[in-house]
């Protein structure tokens, strides 16, 4: 991925889960303040995983979303596509355009490259907020 400055920015959080096995996948902030993974369509997405950790309380990083940053792709990805959560695995996945963003739904920016499904990519990072329903 040549011709990208990476320029991500991370905060210290406690773990709000075990966190293995999920580096660079969407997280949210618990009930507890603490980081979890996002799994549902509906989670707001606060940043990406930056560190994994096994116990519940210990620090870890939580990427914000701004800047480059490298993200877990949920399905095949095509660069330019917009990153949304899977409806079922809420896991980063693409949509082709803005009016493919799902009601009630958050975007978590714009992949700058493709690739399969379980590779880490580079995304710019940018929320973007689907049209709601009254």
């Amino acid at each position: 991925m040549s011709g990208y400055t990476e320029a991500a920015e991370a905060v210290t959080l406690p773990a709000g889960e075990d966190l293995t096995g999920d580096l660079y996948k969407a997280a949210k902030i618990n009930s507890s303040g603490q980081v979890a993974v996002a799994t549902a369509v509906g989670d707001t997405v606060a940043g990406i995983i930056g560190e994994e950790v096994d116990t519940v309380g210990d620090a870890t990083q939580l990427v914000l979303l701004k800047g480059i940053v490298k993200v877990k792709a949920g399905d095949t990805i095509t660069a330019g596509h917009i990153a949304v959560l899977e409806a079922t695995t809420g896991q980063p996945v693409g949509v082709a355009s803005l009016a493919a963003i799902p009601v009630d739904q958050m975007a978590l920016g714009i992949w700058l490259e493709g690739g399969a499904d379980g590779e880490v990519l580079s995304m710019l990072a940018m929320p973007i907020a689907s049209p709601h329903t009254a």
